[in-house]
């Protein structure tokens, strides 16, 4: 009886993790936002890993977003990282907050000249 009741628990375990995996991401509106591009690794000291952030100002503050792209592996991402340089760039995403945090989905980045 008890390796019935484990079998059922372990079906009903299963199938609800495969339908929490099959769920969409969540997603925001598609926004273009014109800043600094920085490693917040390395000029923001946010991370332990390298990643890329969006300095946008508006008025006299200025807003981070994260971009969520391949971090450190980005081919772009040398220009910023190594010299700790704000590199004028486009992004184009999806907004997301997560925990307090603006993050950019999907992120296409044009450098401005």
């Amino acid at each position: 009886m008890s390796r019935l009741l484990y079998g059922l628990l372990f079906t009903a375990a299963s199938t609800l993790m495969t339908v929490l995996a099959a769920a969409p991401p969540a997603t925001g509106k598609s926004i273009t936002l014109v800043g600094h591009l920085v490693c917040a690794k390395c000029t923001l000291n946010e991370d332990t890993g390298c990643r890329h952030a969006l300095i946008v100002e508006e008025g006299t503050k200025e807003i981070i977003y994260y971009v969520e792209d391949r971090g450190g592996r980005e081919q772009y991402h040398r220009k910023i990282c190594d010299s700790g340089n704000k590199e004028k760039v486009k992004v184009t995403g999806q907004l997301v907050e997560k925990k307090d945090k603006k993050l950019l989905l999907n992120p296409k980045v044009e450098f401005v000249k």
